[in-house]
Order: C-alpha cells, then structure tokens, then sequence
C-alpha cells in the first residue's frame, strides 16, 4: 500500500507541470497576409527568463497553428543578454516582432534573383552576407515563389541570421530561408 502511495504520488509530482515564472506574449496580425487572416505571436516559456525557450507562432482565423519555430532564449540576439525578469521579455518579444514587421521585405517578389546554372539565389556584398535558400530548395520552386508575390516576413531567429517566411493561404506557410548579417 505504501509503495503505491509512493507511486501515486511521484507520477502527480511529474504530471503536474512546475509554474513557469517567464511566460510572456505579444501577437500581432500579419498584415501583409491579411487576405489570409494570419496572426505571428511570439512566445518566451520556461522557469526562468535567461534559460527559456522562445517560439514564434504563425495561426489562422481558426486560432490553429499552421507554422511553428523554437530556440532557445540565449542562442537569439534580442534575448542572449539582459533577459532576466518578465518584463525585460515582454520588451524583448515586442523589439523582436517589430524589427520582423519592420524589415524591408514583405513580398517574394523582393527576394534576390536565382539566375540560370547558378547554385542559389544571388548575394549581395562580398558573399559572406545575404541571403541563403531554404535547405533543400529547388531553383524552379524558388523562382515560383518568388514569382507568386506572396506575403513574406523574415525574423531574427540566431545570431548574426533571419529566417523568411511565406504565405500561400490561411494554412500554408512554408520556409523560403533567410538573410545573415554582421553581428
């Protein structure tokens, strides 16, 4: 009897989840896919501001997710320092969005070119920085997209890089890939 008690009483310490004490949000229509009625939220969740996770959700009318992204609160720029109370994430979530909403680049059709025998889409510069497609993607499928002047938003999502992203419906959003920048 003990050793179920015991028992019982571990499996409700696990299944109980512990107070996360950085749980922040900020959300915002994607207005450049208003057409699609799609929301960008971005999230920090975890036990402590410094070590949480930060996740960045692209949802429908319908309130269902339809593209997803997560890293860790110290591998992004806007939350590797100085992100240690609620408060100083909330700030951070909005600084993040904003710089996301506030970027250059809200079509496809803005992408850099994918010339003909060229192995990716052109780079500005010397090369080091630009803009690198999507793993895996496909000059023909680049060109479409690009061509489609679909809804684009690109955000911080490390270091010193973005990732893009693009619309093709209220529950289509796909990866087209991303900028790098001097850090």
């Amino acid at each position: 009897m003990l050793r179920a008690l015991c028992t019982l009483a571990l499996l409700l310490l696990v299944a109980v989840p512990a107070r996360a004490d950085c749980d922040e949000l900020d959300r915002r229509p994607w207005k450049a896919a208003e057409k699609y009625g799609l929301s960008i939220e971005a999230h920090a969740v975890g036990p402590a501001c410094a070590t949480s996770a930060i996740v960045l959700l692209v949802t429908n009318k319908k309130g269902e997710v339809v593209w997803s992204f997560i890293r860790e609160a110290k591998t992004m720029m806007w939350f590797a320092e100085g992100v240690d109370s609620g408060p100083a994430m909330k700030v951070g979530l909005k600084n993040w969005l904003d710089s996301g909403f506030g970027g250059s680049q809200t079509s496809t059709s803005e992408l850099p070119d994918w010339k003909e025998g060229a192995e990716a889409p052109e780079r500005e510069g010397d090369g080091e920085f630009g803009f690198y497609a999507s793993e895996g993607a496909l000059r023909e499928a680049y060109l479409e997209w690009k061509q489609g002047n679909h809804p684009l938003f690109c955000f911080v999502s490390g270091m010193e890089s973005t990732t893009c992203i693009f619309a093709q419906g209220d529950t289509h959003v796909t990866d087209i890939g991303g900028f790098t920048f001097p850090g």
